[in-house]
């Protein structure tokens, strides 16, 4: 008995030790600021406008810690905390199952839709997007790049939130999208998000450095909306004219989103660090999937049909569809002749031995999702259902 009261002791009294040690680092951490900083970089604000030290401690915390607890994982790691060893989900089955009583993401979703903190996220994210307008209107002169990497962790920790709620949740990502009204886009969520994209299309700052990740941030949050849902896809067949009393011809929350993907594509064909390539190619899928969900929610087809876009060495404008539909193709040109001399197996193929380079995969990915977007734009069966056998036509 004597021997288990020291055990005890000294396992108490080695906790106590760990948490002076703990305490220590914390206090030498808060008196030493500087060293911080010099850890940190440039996520500290450098300039006298905000209060540098509280935007990242009151701000940006504690949005990773609840992102944490919603997808149940960190910025940037793959791994779950609900994973085992094998990356695998703890499902008896070996995988993720659709049903909230046995998957704790989809339960925690849930939750967060019943709490009431959907229309908080929402207008979170929303006032973000308008600070980033703001910023990018003062690009040329005095843009404060340590303010544009906040306001890009805040944006990128905000969507990866909602990214994370949307998730086998349609009522959250309804939620989302009548939530989050700013005077300064005149509409709720989806709208911050174009009028984003708009102004930094007009700036010319899509692929600028942290610019180029707040697109992507943007993006990814469009995709994640327009998932199968009809209100995400009537706010983006919403003409953005500010005249209310002219007939609206447009543009559209669509004519912005390809107008990105035209800008992608023309970007991509320029000479691109690696970085700036895969940053560009995210964007150009993330473009094509919303644009798919946007059709096949609603009903944007004659809004798709009429578009046009500029013609590179032209004076007159392209169809959108048109232009879509060529740029697919040229994509396929480096292994198209192995497609179309392949003998699926009858006979050996002088290819059989060929393996795409990562630039053909690239392009292999981008093509079947561009395909996906064109088979929505023909098989419509409604209103626009002679609208689509015309883009057949076109497409053919």
């Amino acid at each position: 008995e004597t021997a288990s009261v020291s055990s005890s002791s000294d396992t108490a009294a080695n906790a106590h030790d760990k948490l002076d040690g703990v305490t220590a680092r914390v206090a030498e951490s808060l008196l030493n600021r500087e060293k911080i900083r010099q850890k940190i970089g440039s996520a500290f604000h450098t300039c006298k406008v905000t209060d540098h030290d509280s935007l990242l401690i009151n701000s940006h915390l504690p949005l990773l810690c609840i992102s944490r607890i919603i997808s149940g994982k960190l910025e940037g790691n793959d791994k779950s905390c609900i994973d085992d060893d094998d990356g695998h989900d703890d499902d008896s089955n070996g995988k993720a199952s659709e049903d909230s009583d046995y998957n704790p993401l989809l339960a925690t979703n849930q939750m967060l839709g019943e709490s009431g903190a959907i229309p908080l996220i929402s207008q979170a994210l929303s006032e973000s997007l308008v600070a980033v307008m703001h910023e990018s209107n003062r690009a040329s002169r005095n843009s404060c790049s340590a303010c544009l990497v906040a306001l890009h962790n805040r944006v990128s920790s905000l969507v990866s939130l909602a990214d994370g709620a949307s998730l086998f949740s349609p009522s959250n990502r309804q939620r989302l999208c009548e939530n989050g009204y700013t005077e300064e886009v005149g509409g709720y969520l989806i709208m911050a998000l174009i009028a984003v994209l708009r102004a930094l299309s007009t700036k010319g700052l899509l692929y600028e450095e942290t610019w180029g990740e707040i697109t992507l941030s943007t993006l990814r949050m469009l995709t994640s909306l327009t998932h199968e849902n009809a209100t995400a896809a009537k706010e983006l067949e919403v003409c953005l004219s500010s005249d209310h009393s002219a007939p609206k011809k447009g543009p559209y929350g669509l004519d912005v989103i390809a107008s990105v993907l035209h800008s992608g594509v023309r970007k991509k064909r320029s000479r691109v660090d690696q970085h700036d390539s895969k940053l560009v190619y995210d964007s150009i899928i993330y473009c094509l999937n919303s644009l798919a969900n946007i059709v096949e929610s609603g009903k944007s087809v004659q809004i798709l049909a009429e578009m046009i876009v500029p013609s590179r060495g032209s004076d007159s404008d392209t169809l959108f569809v048109t232009w879509l539909t060529r740029w697919l193709v040229s994509e396929t040109s480096s292994f198209r002749d192995a497609v179309v001399e392949s003998t699926f197996g009858d006979s050996p193929s002088k290819h059989a031995e060929r393996r795409l380079d990562d630039d053909e995969e690239e392009k292999l990915v981008t093509t079947a999702n561009g395909f996906i977007l064109l088979c929505c734009l023909i098989v419509d069966e409604g209103e626009d259902a002679s609208r689509s056998r015309s883009l057949y036509e076109i497409i053919l």
